[in-house]
């Protein structure tokens, strides 16, 4: 099963009479082996948000879950592999884990049928794609929409939320392959509410509005957009989004403002502080429950990056190292997603920068995955006060230094383990000017 998003932060937070109750149950002939059940905080950011840790057995574990809404998806995790699963009120679900077929398997629970059922799906949508990938895109392009067409009109599911999950799935292939224009994208599946706890409407969303608002700056009327950004005009800067006829609700406009302004800081066009400003404001002025929320999580997730923040501590590598028992020096905290002649690279450049710091700087690389060539090398020929790891073995605390699993990330700690700069400037774009800084304070 595919993996992707959902959730609503403030369901996770408290109890409330309107709660629903689920529950999971996970086992495995593979004893010892760690895994996890996560949430997403939302269908922008997509922070992970863990809610249980635990070790396999081959004895049902069972986890019980309150939330709101009619579904929730939850994401297990163990080893290297990753499923997601959905679950209603009052349902059960019942999951091994194969090491040895690195997968999670479905073995029975009242939500057995409703998740296999969406396997089904996903199954269907990825032999289409697979098979249209071969033909001439005149062809490839007329298979993908018969294909669509034909599941979401055909489809005889009683369930809404299946009938919608057809819609989004599809949406995605649409999305993906160019099959459509965008603005028959738009009018045909985003003209409604927002599915925030629909995976594959967060996939198809974040598929088709990632460089949306980017565009909209760099193009004919971008100068127009800056300057309602600058003058903190959000009613001006919401007209301009409505000027796009094809978006036709207000909401999904706000979401996807909202998804163009996170991503901006990311680029350091705008100062932060004006950015936070807007979002804030798109937050407060809103009573659509995924905006608000969306809003507010974009500002935590600045707000854990602010300069001066105590950095939350966690252990890594083996044998076991805290991140806080480096303070005394400067510490150059660096991730990967990936390790590949890009990043393999960087170490070399970082080895380098080592030398000229090394009695004054810490640093700390760590990459997702130890499954590829090179990085026991890089591991081996660690040196003092140069420390290479795997994700896998840190511990849960450092996902506060981390924006996303996929995502690279640079990030300076001064000499008490407190944020500095985040993100960091990285090897190659002239982060020395920035431990010459933290050096003299």
């Amino acid at each position: 099963m595919k993996i992707a998003v959902s959730f609503v932060l403030s369901w996770m937070i408290g109890f409330s009479l309107s709660a629903q109750h689920a529950t999971l149950m996970v086992k495995s002939a593979d004893s010892g082996i760690k895994g996890s059940i996560s949430r997403y905080s939302d269908p922008v950011v997509m922070s992970e948000l863990k809610l249980k840790e635990f070790s396999l057995t081959k004895q049902f574990q069972v986890f019980e879950f309150e939330f709101e809404g009619e579904h929730a998806y939850f994401q297990l995790n163990a080893g290297e592999a990753s499923a997601g699963v959905y679950l209603s009120n009052r349902d059960t679900l019942e999951l091994d884990f194969s090491a040895s077929e690195e997968r999670w398997k479905i073995l029975g629970g009242s939500a057995a049928i409703l998740n296999n059922r969406l396997a089904v799906i996903d199954s269907l949508c990825d032999d289409i794609l697979l098979k249209s990938s071969l033909l001439p895109l005149s062809k490839r392009t007329k298979e993908l929409r018969y294909f669509s067409d034909t599941l979401r009109k055909n489809s005889n599911e009683p369930s809404a939320f299946i009938r919608n999950y057809i819609q989004y799935r599809t949406a995605y292939l649409e999305i993906i392959t160019d099959t459509r224009k965008r603005a028959d994208l738009n009018m045909m599946h985003f003209s409604s509410a927002a599915q925030p706890s629909n995976m594959a409407w967060v996939e198809s969303f974040q598929s088709l509005f990632k460089g949306y608002y980017a565009q909209k700056l760099n193009g004919r009327n971008g100068a127009d957009l800056k300057a309602l950004m600058l003058a903190k005009d959000i009613q001006g800067i919401r007209s301009f989004m409505a000027s796009d006829t094809s978006l036709r609700n207000s909401d999904v406009r706000d979401l996807i403002l909202l998804f163009g302004l996170y991503n901006e800081s990311q680029e350091k066009q705008f100062d932060k502080e004006l950015l936070v400003q807007l979002v804030s404001t798109i937050a407060e002025s809103t009573a659509d429950g995924t905006v608000k929320l969306v809003g507010q999580v974009i500002l935590e997730d600045w707000l854990r990056y602010a300069k001066g923040r105590d950095c939350e501590d966690f252990t890594f590598g083996q044998p076991e190292k805290a991140l806080l028992s480096l303070v005394g020096k400067p510490i150059y905290f660096c991730y990967y997603p990936v390790f590949d002649q890009d990043v393999s690279r960087e170490i070399l450049m970082l080895k380098g920068i080592y030398a000229k710091y090394k009695s004054e700087m810490h640093f700390l690389v760590v990459v997702k995955t130890n499954a590829v060539a090179g990085l026991e090398k890089a591991i081996s020929a660690m040196q003092p006060g140069f420390d290479v790891v795997t994700l896998s073995s840190c511990s849960s605390g450092i996902n506060s230094l981390l924006e996303k699993e996929d995502r690279t990330t640079y990030i300076l700690l001064d000499r008490q383990g407190k944020i500095f700069q985040a993100p960091a400037e990285g090897p190659e774009t002239g982060v020395e000017a920035a431990f010459t800084t933290l050096i003299k304070k």
